[in-house]
């Protein structure tokens, strides 16, 4: 299914011929440091990657195929480490990458992707079946601008220039706090 556009707020879907995806997925959860050690280092990680192009599509007589599709990233990873340290004290810091990608059918106008990091601090506390969460984080450490949303294949209307990309938030303070009942398996 593709977009099309009457209006600025007039749009359906159509059929878009064929497509195929091909691509790599990979996640990993890895303890850095020794079973018996009073703390706990662990590594999460996930990759993937993806190839998915049109291979019959043809749009108002513009044969796109063999084009790749607009709006999904090449590449996208996350990494996080989890630091657990005696007396319910954690710390995670978390880099997130996503890829480059088209912004449209044609594949002209491309995005280059982004980089983030995100960091996180905060106590756990459990007693019997509640369990408290109290934390403060950043998300956007570095406030760097980024794409929040993609339109593809975007039009212009009443003479205004195309509006692709949605800018990001900007870096983001948080402080929740969770108190968690455990449920009681019988």
């Amino acid at each position: 299914m593709v977009t099309k556009r009457e209006t600025e707020d007039l749009f359906y879907g159509t059929n878009a011929g064929n497509t195929s995806h091909t691509g790599f997925e990979f996640n990993s959860s890895i303890r850095l440091n020794n079973a018996e050690s009073r703390h706990s280092l662990v590594l999460n990680a996930s990759y993937n990657a993806i190839k998915a192009t049109f291979t019959d599509f043809i749009d108002d007589g513009v044969d796109y195929s063999s084009n790749v599709l607009p709006g999904i990233p090449r590449h996208n990873a996350w990494v996080e480490v989890i630091l657990k340290i005696p007396m319910g004290l954690y710390f995670l810091p978390q880099y997130q990458f996503t890829g480059s990608q088209f912004l449209n059918d044609a594949n002209i106008k491309e995005y280059a992707g982004f980089h983030l990091v995100h960091l996180k601090t905060g106590y756990m506390h459990k007693i019997k079946r509640i369990k408290l969460d109290v934390s403060i984080g950043i998300k956007n450490v570095f406030d760097e601008s980024y794409a929040a949303m993609i339109l593809v294949n975007a039009p212009s209307f009443g003479g205004n220039h195309q509006v692709l990309l949605s800018r990001n938030a900007p870096k983001l303070l948080f402080l929740p706090k969770n108190l968690l009942l455990e449920r009681i398996n019988y």
